[in-house]
């Protein structure tokens, strides 16, 4: 448990509401009788593990305090070299919720991701990362949400984001959205329009632990891709966005714990923005099998322009090495004025003399 309680840092802020309550101005939410829903489908958490040791009992307990117990849940152990086995172990032992454990060489998030679901035949996974945690009517409001709209392949809700401390930032989806030009109303559940696809282009504002989708639908599009070591949920909502739509339910309903261990940390930013760059580069390559319009294409080319330009930023600030790695994979995607940019070139070499004299 970290430094504050659930309650007193406030990770649950959206977990006692019952239906579509509008949040208090305080920032909690208005509590009101719970009654566990009836299993209108059937759900699998799938949980991946890598050196979860530390966090892996938090996303546990907060699987349990489901209001809507799930039909099944899966621990992917992805090769750990703690005890994350043992954690998890330890805590079936003390508690009544069924988990089964899942055990592989470690071969990355995407991957584990995709051994959890090709464990289950459930119709429906909630994914939900080993340092993050759910608020207790998490799995209740996305399968109200999927009964809502019978023809959405995914619902997520909103998160908030913590740290060991305190909560850092809350509708972290809702106000990310709304840089994309996305508008989500606070209390309300409602499925994407049009321009689901283009909202998505640009950055992902749909977390992993907050969303839940269907089995079949992510089938279709060959599950996660696990060639690419960061950015897969982004190129698998860009993906699944091509089957149906995505509903939204207005209520912070996961909490996702920020740490110097997350993928997302800015120390891991060259290869962020590697990947983002790539997957872009990938959805053009696949545009006809995934029938984009000549308008999806058009904001997607753009959006790889931005990420090219993110690309070569970050490789030059890193110095020269890094920046001829990211101006040949430039040059090879078509961006020869990004990469030749004399701007670039003198960042970098800046950047390395600086790091050679701090050495010295």
């Amino acid at each position: 448990m970290w430094g504050l309680s659930w309650i007193e840092s406030g990770l649950f802020l959206a977990s006692f509401n019952a239906g579509w309550a509008t949040p208090t101005g305080s920032g909690h939410c208005v509590n009101k009788n719970i009654s566990i829903l009836e299993n209108i489908i059937d759900i699998c958490v799938v949980i991946p593990a890598y050196n979860a040791e530390k966090f892996i009992g938090d996303a546990l307990d907060s699987v349990a305090l489901q209001t809507r117990r799930p039909d099944e849940v899966v621990v992917v152990d992805d090769g750990s070299t703690d005890r994350t086995q043992e954690a998890v172990k330890m805590w079936q032992e003390s508690n009544d919720l069924k988990v089964r454990m899942v055990s592989q060489g470690h071969a990355g998030l995407p991957a584990a991701r995709n051994s959890g679901i090709f464990a289950t035949q459930q119709s429906w996974i909630a994914l939900l990362d080993a340092d993050d945690v759910w608020c207790p009517t998490h799995l209740a409001l996305l399968e109200s949400a999927a009964e809502s709209f019978p023809g959405s392949v995914l619902v997520f809700g909103d998160i908030y984001i913590f740290s060991e401390t305190a909560v850092i930032c809350e509708w972290f989806s809702r106000k990310k959205a709304a840089m994309r030009g996305v508008s989500m109303q606070e209390g309300k559940c409602y499925l994407t329009g049009s321009g689901l696809y283009e909202s998505l282009v640009m950055g992902n504002y749909i977390v992993p632990s907050g969303l839940m989708f269907s089995r079949q639908a992510a089938a279709l599009i060959g599950f996660f891709d696990e060639n690419l070591k960061v950015m897969e949920d982004s190129d698998f909502l860009l993906r699944l966005s091509r089957l149906g739509g995505f509903a939204y339910v207005a209520n912070m309903t996961a909490g996702c714990r920020s740490h110097e261990g997350n993928i997302t940390h800015e120390k891991n930013l060259l290869q962020n923005n590697y990947f983002a760059f790539q997957v872009l580069r990938k959805i053009l390559n696949d545009s006809c099998r995934l029938a984009l319009n000549e308008s999806e294409k058009k904001v997607t080319r753009e959006g790889q322009s931005v990420m090219a330009e993110n690309l070569i930023y970050s490789a030059s600030i890193s110095g020269l090495v890094a920046y001829m790695k990211a101006l040949f994979i430039l040059f090879e995607a078509g961006f020869y004025g990004k990469a030749l940019n004399p701007k670039n070139f003198i960042r970098a070499l800046f950047y390395t003399l600086n790091r050679v004299s701090r050495n010295d």
